[in-house]
């Protein structure tokens, strides 16, 4: 039921290298994440995906140093407008949230997986929408704030997760 979330963070972990590359052209959609109380985390060109198979819907995003994804679950076009975010998929209004940084010298990071939270959808026509969700790393809580805009939803099935066509942000 998750392989798309999953399926979508990987390769987007894949995806981000370090250099001087630029996001693509046909991505106007944005993620931005912030700890909160200040400090943005990244902001960087997203994409999203539905899978129907799984009733996923999930947002995705590069920048050179980050990399997240958002998932859940959902109908297309969405039906509910708020989300109850946790550690695994439940039934109906359940999301799922992805975090890692993505360090100069070496290709893994720890991830910061969502605990519990919100996602409220603000449009569907493109994607726009606000979470606040309290991630865990090892032993660390902390709470962090995030808006994804403009982001169009490619609806061609699963597959489309697989191959996300992004190159980090400056």
């Amino acid at each position: 039921m998750a392989a798309a979330f999953w399926a979508a963070w990987l390769a987007l972990a894949g995806c981000a290298g370090h250099g001087d590359s630029q996001a693509t052209d046909d991505a106007p959609g944005a993620m931005i994440v912030a700890r909160a109380g200040g400090g943005t985390l990244f902001r960087a060109p997203a994409r999203g995906w539905y899978c129907a198979t799984d009733s996923i819907l999930a947002v995705a995003a590069v920048a050179a140093d980050w990399s997240g994804a958002i998932a859940w679950k959902s109908s297309w076009p969405p039906a509910d407008s708020q989300f109850v975010v946790g550690p695994s998929f439940g039934t109906g209004d359940s999301a799922r949230l992805a975090l890692r940084p993505i360090p100069r010298r070496d290709s893994v990071g720890v991830a910061l997986l969502g605990r519990r939270g919100s996602l409220r959808l603000r449009s569907f026509e493109p994607l726009s929408g606000h979470f606040e969700v309290v991630v865990r790393a090892d032993s660390d809580s902390v709470r962090v704030i995030g808006t994804f805009t403009g982001v169009a939803v490619e609806r061609n099935g699963c597959a489309a997760a697989v191959a996300i066509p992004l190159r980090p942000a400056p």
